[in-house]
């Protein structure tokens, strides 16, 4: 899987799902005002991939053929496989890479590799302790807001929930169009 930029990426199927096995990193430049490094560092890149709004991350994966933003239920449906196939781990361990800190770190036993970038919501947080990935999936308005599903992972746990401004900036990962039967 290549992105815009010409990143090459690792991809993993797990059950008859086909995501990146690593964070985003595109950066194309006309829409560098959606994007973030993981806690303020371009050193981060490399391992954490970038930070994404909710915008920027459906507009770069729009442009990746053969690959979309996940939605929620592709998500809840990668919770269930690996609590399924893997009943002696936690979904948080099933999923995570080794490199959350000390307190938290996984078994990354199906190759998903999910890394600790943190946010950016006008400052940074969580880095090293949890991780956040957009979905393409919205519930109902509330207020002037719009709250978007995400993948949470922290604390020895994997969740979707709903929190998030648009504006945020969270980690994207891919999945691909068509799921392999």
């Amino acid at each position: 899987m290549q992105d815009t930029s010409g990143n090459s990426y690792q991809t993993i199927k797990i059950g008859n799902q086909i995501w990146m096995a690593e964070n985003l990193r595109d950066y194309p430049t006309n829409l560098a005002g959606g994007i973030f490094p993981p806690n303020g560092g371009q050193n981060n890149v490399a391992q954490y991939g970038y930070l994404y709004t909710w915008d920027t991350a459906r507009t770069i994966a729009s442009k990746i053929p053969g690959w979309r933003l996940p939605t929620k239920d592709d998500f809840t449906d990668l919770l269930n496989y690996v609590k399924r196939h893997n009943p002696s781990c936690s979904e948080f361990d099933s999923l995570a890479s080794h490199n959350w800190s000390i307190l938290h770190s996984g078994k990354n036993a199906f190759g998903f590799n999910a890394l600790p970038a943190g946010e950016y919501n006008g400052s940074y947080s969580g880095f090293y302790f949890h991780g956040y990935w957009w979905t393409s999936t919205t519930a109902a308005p509330s207020g002037n807001t719009v709250p978007i599903n995400v993948l949470a992972m922290g604390n020895n746990q994997a969740t979707i929930r709903l929190a998030f401004n648009p504006q945020c900036f969270l980690s994207v990962r891919l999945i691909a169009d068509e799921n392999i039967g």
